[in-house]
This record gives structure tokens, sequence and C-alpha cells, in this order.
């Protein structure tokens, strides 16, 4: 309940804190209330404290913006459920945890570990996600987490999902890139005005493979030849394209 779905579900035990502080601020911020739902009346003060001290600034940063702290705030939609994750995962780029597969959980030790282990980028035992996370039963194959602590076991502390996909676009300091793939193709992207290719990657200290991304060509000759390419072919500029058949090679 607390979580939501889709997305909001996605950001786990985020989304859950956000909703507590909101729902704090939309009766007062009361003792009572804090005390009544698990809260710290005092670490909820300090929260209402940041975001009039965030909106201060912004009001400073940008003219005429007139924001204000609303106590009725709505909780994030889907989309901005979404776009939180993405912050976070470039926030939080080096905490990021993989999922143990049965190969790895059965050659790393002679006693099997539990299916549930995950792999982080800053232990080298197996982590987990703590059975009071609201992510604890969808087990994501990704995830990335405030902190790790132990106990029985070392659990991992305040986790959201993360899109395997995301890491080379949002954590590209982490990952080691291919060349540009043959195929699919190089292509030139109109809206960007950039040529852009596939690429794989590897991710993190244990090299984590990722599927192939999209992203811009990276700086070399051969960029340059893909746009010469598609610059005389009419792609950059339709001009050019009635003298594409005059080329000597497609």
């Amino acid at each position: 309940m607390w979580a939501g779905q889709g997305h909001s579900l996605a950001l786990g035990d985020v989304m859950v804190l956000l909703k507590a502080v909101g729902a704090s601020e939309f009766v007062g911020c009361t003792p009572a209330f804090c005390e009544s739902h698990g809260l710290r009346y005092k670490a909820m003060v300090e929260i209402r404290k940041l975001r009039i001290q965030l909106t201060n600034e912004l009001n400073l940063l940008i003219p005429n913006l007139n924001l204000s702290v609303d106590p009725a705030l709505e909780p994030p939609t889907d989309l901005q459920a979404k776009l939180i994750r993405q912050v976070l995962l470039m926030g939080f780029s080096d905490h990021i945890a993989k999922k143990m597969t049965d190969e790895e959980r059965c050659s790393q030790t002679e006693n099997a570990i539990a299916k549930n282990a995950y792999k982080s980028m800053e232990v080298d035992g197996p982590v987990f996600i703590h059975p009071n996370s609201v992510l604890s039963s969808k087990q994501p194959p990704f995830v990335l987490y405030q902190e790790i602590f132990e106990t029985s076991r070392m659990f991992m502390r305040v986790v959201a999902e993360v899109e395997p996909e995301w890491l080379p676009v949002y954590a590209p300091k982490y990952c080691t890139f291919s060349p540009p793939l043959e195929e699919p193709p190089p292509r030139y992207d109109h809206k960007s005005d950039k040529v852009l290719c596939f690429v794989t990657a590897t991710f993190g200290p244990h090299a984590w493979q990722m599927e192939a991304v999209e992203q811009e060509f990276p700086e070399s000759l051969d960029k340059f030849r893909w746009f010469a390419r598609f610059l005389l072919q009419g792609d950059v500029l339709p001009f050019f394209e009635k003298y594409s058949k005059l080329l000597l090679s497609p």
C-alpha cells in the first residue's frame, strides 16, 4: 500500500519514506502522528526545514519562480517516480548490487548461498535485501541501496530497483564500453544532431555484462567518416540526397 505499483513500487523503500514524509506534512507534522506511525518527530522537523531551505534557494536562483512549500503535496506520479529512480542512480552509482545467479552462488563457496543473495560493488561476500523492505519479495535483478549493515547477514538498507539498461546511461563512470558495433550500424539522429551507435558494456568491478545500448559515437576518425557519409547521402541536409546516387560507394 505504501509503495504503490509500477515505478512507484520500483522506487521501493524510498517511496515509502517519501509517502511517510508527505503524510506527516499533511497532518501538520505532529508528535502524536509521528509516534503512532513509527516516525521520528525530530527527523520529520528537520526534513521540513530542509524543504524550506531548498525552496528558498530555488526561488533565489530562478527569477519569478514563486515556489512555496506545499504541506498537501501529492505523491509522485508514475513518471516522477521513474525520474527520481534515475536521479538516485546517478547519486548512488557506486552502491549497486546484482542478484547472484545459481552458478555464481554455487561456485563461490562449498555451502550454497541463499537464493536471494546479491553481489555488491562494495563488499566481497553476499548481501541481502532486508525482509522489512518492500522489495524483499520482488527480488529485482539490480538494485541500489543507501548503505550495508550487518546483523545475522549483510543487509542493504533503503533499497530501490534499477533498470540494467540505465547503468551505461546514468552511471557511465563505472562502465567499460566496447568499440561501436557493426550491427546495428551507426545512424544520424536529427533530434540530437549526433551520430549514434550501439555498444556493449560491462559494469563495475565485477564486470557485469550489460546489453547493447545506443549512445553517441565516440570521438574518432570513424565518427567523422560516418558523419560525412550521412551528410552526402542526404540524412543531415536533404539537399544532398539528389547527389547520393553519384557516390562511388553507398
